[in-house]
C-alpha cells in the first residue's frame, strides 16, 4: 500500500469514528500538500449537541507524511480543538507537532483563567503569565499521546455531549487499533528490546542479515 492509499485508509477511518459516535453528517477528506496529506472535515468545526441543542464545535485536523524510513505513513502535527458558541473562543485544545523542540511535542492547552495560577507564573517569570492558555501540559510524548478516541470520550463522559447508542464500542475499537499501531511503532524504535521482551516470552527471535537495526533515540527522549 503506498502513502496515498494509506492516508485514504486513515481518512475512512477518522470518518467511521465520527459516524460512529457522534449525531449529525460531515465528511473526512484528504488534501495533498506537497509531501503532507491534511485529513480534516467538513465542515471544519463540528457541531456538539446537548440534549439537541448546540453548545460547542469541535475541530479536528490531521497532517501525515512519509515516516523516517519513507515506508510508512507518520502524524505530522494534529489539533483536536474544542470551542464554545457562545463567543467562539477555545475552551481546550489537544495538539501534536512532530518537530516541536521547545515545547512538549504533544501537549494540552486550556483557555481558561484563575488568578492563583496567574500569580505563580509572574513569580516564574513566565513570558505570558496571565494566560494560561499558553502553556503546553505534556501528555507522552509522539509515542504515548491521547488519540481522537480519547478526546470524544472525554466530550461524551466529561462534557455530556450527544452520542450515538454504540458510541463506546466504536471508540474502544479505534483506540485499540490506534495503540496497537503505535506499538508497532515502538517496536520499530527500539527493536533490540522488542526482541529482548519476546525472547522471554518464548518467541525465538533471528536478527536480521543486515544487522540490527539502531535504536532511535529521539522519539523517546523527547518530551
Amino acid at each position: 500500500m503506498d502513502l496515498r492509499e494509506s492516508a485514504g485508509s486513515f481518512a475512512a477511518e477518522i470518518q467511521a469514528l465520527l459516524d460512529g459516535v457522534l449525531p449529525g453528517e460531515r465528511s473526512v477528506n484528504i488534501e495533498k500538500q506537497g509531501q503532507r496529506f491534511m485529513v480534516n472535515t467538513r465542515p471544519a468545526w463540528l457541531p456538539l449537541m446537548v440534549k439537541n441543542q448546540c453548545l460547542a464545535e469541535l475541530e479536528p485536523w490531521i497532517a501525515c507524511c512519509p515516516d523516517s524510513s519513507g515506508g510508512y505513513l507518520a502524524v505530522q502535527e494534529s489539533a483536536f480543538s474544542l470551542r464554545s458558541t457562545l463567543d467562539r473562543e477555545p475552551l481546550v485544545r489537544l495538539e501534536y507537532d512532530r518537530s516541536a523542540r521547545t515545547a512538549p511535542a504533544a501537549h494540552w492547552q486550556l483557555h481558561a483563567e484563575r488568578g492563583a495560577f496567574s500569580h505563580l507564573l509572574a513569580h516564574a517569570e513566565a513570558k505570558s503569565p496571565h494566560s494560561l492558555s499558553s502553556l503546553h501540559l505534556p501528555v507522552g510524548g509522539a509515542r504515548y499521546r491521547p488519540c481522537l478516541e480519547d478526546f470524544l470520550q472525554f466530550l461524551i463522559c466529561e462534557c455530556g455531549v450527544d452520542r450515538k447508542d454504540d458510541w463506546k464500542g466504536v471508540i474502544e475499537n479505534g483506540r485499540q487499533r490506534w495503540r496497537l499501531r503505535q506499538i508497532g511503532t515502538l517496536v520499530r524504535d527500539a527493536p533490540a528490546e522488542a526482541a529482548r521482551v519476546l525472547t522471554e516470552l518464548g518467541y525465538q527471535i533471528e536478527p536480521p542479515q543486515q544487522g540490527q537495526r539502531a535504536l532511535s533515540p529521539d522519539s523517546l527522549r523527547r518530551w
